[in-house]
């Protein structure tokens, strides 16, 4: 399910201020998507993703508790089997992640990796492993703006695509696994898109090249469609993996 998660962020903003204009999701909100594999001629219903947005408190403050997960369907998981866990807390005043989580199991491939932010002094305090190596505590520099992939996905949705021109390329810092990546994503601006049961839309479509690992080879080119009506609710996912390709598409 990390594919779903790369359309992320906007340019624009000094460190320390990481808040978009708008919240335009809300406390219970729920999101799903289905995942279809391209075998051949066929698009077979492949895995399930859903995440949910919560407010809570630490601290006598308001946060935002996010939670993703994904799983293949039963009949899937011979080909490969996946489940994902993804969970964030953040700061509701500045949308400044406070820790995170993620729990990946992929055809095989297990990583944990566990984030806690220092948003004061611009550090992120890791705990990762996966298969290929043991625990290992890092500390990181970055950004008053570096979010991991969950908390990324959710503050591009608080952002005003009104004022963005297609073709414009948009920088993000990303902390996964046990690394920051500086990279980018494009607002191609509006597109009429067509959804799973065949009706049309038009939406915001975005591009962005992926990061290597279980799932991808590297700078391939994944897109993202979103609503344009303030919402920015993603509708459409459309990926190459490293076998095939995926689309997925959010259920009413």
């Amino acid at each position: 399910m990390i594919f779903l998660l790369y359309a992320i962020i906007s340019a624009g903003l000094a460190p320390g201020q990481c808040q978009g204009p708008n919240t335009p999701f809300y406390d219970g909100e729920k999101i799903r998507m289905d995942v279809y594999y391209h075998w051949g001629p066929l698009w077979l219903k492949a895995a399930r993703v859903e995440v949910s947005a919560r407010v809570s408190s630490a601290n006598g403050k308001k946060t935002w508790e996010l939670q993703a997960t994904g799983h293949t369907l039963p009949s899937y998981d011979w080909f490969f089997k996946v489940r994902d866990t993804f969970s964030v807390s953040i700061l509701q005043d500045g949308f400044i992640p406070l820790n995170a989580l993620r729990k990946t199991s992929e055809g095989g491939f297990i990583s944990y990796g566990y984030y806690q932010f220092d948003a004061e002094n611009n550090q992120v305090f890791i705990t990762s492993y996966n298969n290929k190596r043991p625990f290992e505590k890092k500390r990181l520099s970055v950004n008053g703006c570096t979010y991991d992939l969950l908390s990324g996905a959710y503050f591009a949705r608080t952002l005003d695509y009104t004022k963005k021109k297609p073709g414009e390329k948009i920088p993000i810092s990303l902390v996964v696994d046990n690394q920051i990546y500086d990279v980018f994503f494009t607002f191609e601006g509006s597109d009429i898109i067509t959804l799973r049961d065949g009706t049309q839309r038009r939406a915001w479509r975005f591009t962005a090249p992926t990061l290597e690992g279980t799932v991808f080879k590297g700078n391939e080119i994944i897109t993202v469609w979103t609503t344009d009506d303030g919402t920015n609710l993603p509708l459409k996912v459309e990926a190459k993996i490293l076998v095939g390709s995926v689309q997925a598409f959010t259920l009413p």
